[in-house]
């Protein structure tokens, strides 16, 4: 017997980048999944859909997953020409400077440095794959290890009640005879104490 309300968690990590997938569920007749996570694993969900299906079939499940990145792929840069060459008739045009190329870049970084933006390499679509689907694994290891665990203490409890309720019937039936024979008497003598009364 296991119960279908759980939770549990899986992390992998791969070249600095970590992915946490934490899944509880609660009870329900049918699969209701739902999954939360960054748009960087949406080409995954239908990864992460078929794995949770292939080992919950019931219960309302919700999978939440995360990425963390530690930043040690290489950076790349990139300039907005247009940008800074605003940036710098902007500076000439205020009579800071007489001439757009004679504008020093530290001039231009005082102003606005969105001019150069730096972006982390992508992460590669093989690496999220393995760790998204490692982590979803773990979570879903952990996560019938509790259900299973919970549904043993139901049965037990479930035992428990059931051998107190025969013990009850068992008492019940042993003094059903007498309790039948004295409700018996004890009507005779209501009815006796109502015919004096009448007399």
């Amino acid at each position: 017997m296991k119960s279908m309300t759980g939770f549990g968690s899986g992390t992998a990590t791969k070249d600095g980048i970590t992915c946490t997938v934490e899944i509880k569920s609660v009870n329900a007749r049918f699969l209701d999944l739902f999954i939360r996570s960054p748009k960087q694993i949406n080409p995954f969900e239908s990864i992460i859909r078929g794995l949770v299906q292939d080992r919950i079939t019931r219960g309302k499940v919700e999978v939440s997953v995360s990425i963390q990145d530690a930043g040690e792929r290489p950076k790349t840069f990139t300039i907005n020409s247009v940008l800074r060459k605003q940036i710098q008739e902007l500076l000439v045009q205020e009579e800071f400077y007489d001439d757009p190329k004679k504008v020093p870049l530290q001039a231009v970084n005082s102003i606005s440095n969105e001019w150069i933006q730096q972006q982390d390499t992508p992460i590669a679509e093989d690496v999220l794959s393995e760790i998204v689907q490692e982590s979803t694994n773990q979570a879903l290891d952990a996560l019938i290890t509790m259900r299973t665990v919970e549904g043993k203490h139901i049965e037990q409890d479930l035992l428990s009640r059931i051998t107190t309720l025969e013990n009850i019937i068992k008492i019940i039936d042993e003094n059903k005879a007498g309790a039948v024979d004295a409700y018996r008497e004890h009507i005779k003598g209501k009815i006796q104490e109502y015919l004096v009364s009448l007399e």
